[in-house]
């Protein structure tokens, strides 16, 4: 996803991530998900569609339950639902070209 450029301090230099990737890496399917994140700059993925665009800047893991759990499950786009999730836990917005 698209996300509106945030600067990030990367070995020793300025960085400008724009590009927001949320991978599902455990979900127990009744009341609990994990997923990891990746926040990269833009650049154009390989041609074998196996290595992602751009530099990774930042890594990390959110998990989700409780209500905001239910939720997911019960919208109608539940992909585009977790990615809006996900951007608001970790202050990001999402540009929806």
């Amino acid at each position: 996803m698209n996300i509106t450029p945030i600067q990030i301090w990367k070995d020793g230099q300025l960085e400008v991530a724009e590009i927001f990737n949320l991978r599902s890496i455990h979900d127990d399917l009744a009341t609990n998900a994990q997923f990891s994140y990746e926040l990269r700059t833009q650049g154009t993925a390989s041609s074998d569609g196996l290595t992602p665009a751009g530099k990774l800047l930042v890594t990390g893991e959110l998990s989700i339950a409780g209500q905001d759990y239910q939720d997911w499950g019960t919208d109608l786009d539940v992909n585009q639902w977790i990615y809006d999730w996900a951007a608001n836990k970790l202050g990001i917005t999402i540009l929806y070209l």
